[in-house]
């Protein structure tokens, strides 16, 4: 078989022979782009034999990963002449590539569906009618790495509402705040308004990593919000999510988020209403490791005042010695006569 020098050679210095004969599954397709695209070449590639060659695209990964949409169109139209049921890899999504939703819909049959969730071409109407073949989970995933979340108004909206309870139990509102719902016009789910007590964090799996967590930023809630003594609603954590994003650095916002969507209160009712972890366990170093290194001592004596002991102080107490004094004393007098001591009286 024919191999290219892809620093010497193009795809049109070869003979239209030659084409039949290059170890096409070999090739650096990226590094052919240009004669991809070139129309002479692609007139080539859909001469005589050349177009039998041409379907066996289709089966390369090379070209699936790399060849344009325009390319892989001639491809796909290749094989169809000789097989009506194909499906491409998934090879032609590595690296998130993108399709036009004009190729999506017409390829749709030769298209494995459960693996376009991140392609940006996806309308609501394409959604609709794929619906049961894709990640559907996936896709509300990825959606605001996708699209953006200014695009989720247009989905959220789409036949009065379609997608609607989709998007309210799925992650892709999961960091928005009421505020955020509201300037895209959606409806704010009940749960919004749940209590996070500590009741609420301890109606899942007890888990140290997650209530020391909690512990710390629910100190840093109260003081925030010069409430001493409160516990945050969920949107009240986004909120403060918001001002402190290594909040969820280690899945913490995420943690939680369950203990917030799927428990009523006659569940949580049914938990320890304290939580197992004690906050008086958490050092300075766990805490600037949990808040971050910008924090000081004096932020974790604030925050933590209510748990922490009371500094003991050392009073120094001076005791002035007074030197011995020697008091003069008068001796008792002797009677001359007998010797004996006689009053002084």
């Amino acid at each position: 078989m024919l191999t290219i020098k892809s620093d010497k050679t193009s795809l049109m210095d070869l003979s239209i022979n030659d084409l039949q004969n290059v170890a096409w599954e070999f090739i650096e397709v990226e590094e052919f782009i240009e004669d991809l695209k070139n129309p002479n070449f692609v007139a080539r590639m859909m001469y005589g034999k050349n177009r039998e060659v041409l379907s066996t695209f289709c089966e390369f990964d090379n070209f699936l990963t790399h060849a344009p949409e325009e390319f892989m169109v001639k491809m796909i139209e290749a094989k169809k002449t000789k097989y009506d049921h194909f499906k491409l890899s998934t090879m032609m999504f590595y690296d998130r590539k993108q399709y036009s939703i004009e190729f999506l819909t017409k390829y749709a049959d030769h298209i494995e569906m459960y693996h376009v969730e991140h392609q940006s071409s996806i309308t609501p109407e394409f959604l609709e009618k794929y619906h049961d073949s894709m990640d559907v989970s996936a896709f509300w995933e990825r959606f605001n790495i996708t699209f953006g979340v200014d695009k989720l108004k247009d989905f959220a909206n789409y036949k009065n509402g379609m997608f609607l309870e989709e998007i309210q139990d799925s992650e892709v509102i999961r960091y928005l705040t009421i505020s955020d719902l509201q300037n895209l016009e959606l409806p704010v789910p009940d749960y919004y308004n749940n209590v996070m007590t500590e009741q609420r964090v301890m109606s899942g799996e007890p888990c140290n990593d997650g209530q020391r967590s909690f512990s710390i930023w629910l100190r840093k809630y109260r003081r925030v919000s010069n409430n001493p003594t409160g516990f945050p609603t969920w949107n009240e954590l986004l909120e403060l999510y918001k001002k402190y994003p290594r909040m969820n650095q280690n899945g913490y916002v995420d943690w939680l988020h369950s203990r917030a969507v799927f428990k009523d209160e006659q569940t949580v009712d049914t938990y320890p209403v304290k939580l197992s972890y004690s906050p008086k366990e958490i050092s300075f170093n766990a805490y600037i490791d949990e808040a971050g290194a910008d924090h000081k001592e004096e932020d974790y004596k604030i925050e933590f005042a209510d748990v922490l002991e009371p500094e003991q102080h050392t009073v120094q107490v001076t005791v002035q010695i007074t030197p011995d004094v020697e008091v003069a004393r008068r001796m008792p007098a002797r009677d001359p006569v007998t010797g004996r001591f006689v009053s002084s009286n």
